[in-house]
């Protein structure tokens, strides 16, 4: 009985490791992207416009966009993924390299974070 409920607790440890590392990501995304608009709206002020910078900076900004780590829940089949989405599939975290549909595991579009030491129960991931 008790080994019975060993996965099942190390399954939910997991689930709660990634929810933490999710809030504690997107937590500091915010931060960032709120320091990198505070400094390029600094920056507007101080650089003449005619020099290109501002657009350099704004452009710059829209990759750091772009490159953290979205969570977007769980895989679904007909979703539209971006380059920097992370989502859980098959008892694992997978990050997104590439705009993809295609499944995690089975593509170069996406890169393993993190795997359950735990087979994924049915009807949960």
């Amino acid at each position: 009985m008790q080994s019975e409920l060993l996965p099942e607790a190390l399954a939910d440890a997991l689930g709660q490791v990634v929810a933490e590392c999710r809030r504690e990501w997107q937590r500091d995304l915010a931060l960032a992207l709120a320091e990198a608009r505070a400094a390029t709206a600094e920056m507007k002020l101080a650089v003449v416009p005619e020099t290109g910078a501002i657009a350099h900076i704004e452009r710059r900004l829209d990759e750091l966009d772009t490159r953290a780590a979205v969570y977007r829940g769980t895989w679904q089949p007909a979703e539209n993924y971006r380059r920097g989405h992370a989502i859980t599939h098959g008892g694992a975290l997978w990050h997104c390299n590439a705009d993809t549909r295609d499944e995690p595991g089975r593509s170069r579009s996406w890169t393993l974070m993190a795997k359950s030491a735990a087979p994924p129960r049915p009807g949960r991931e």
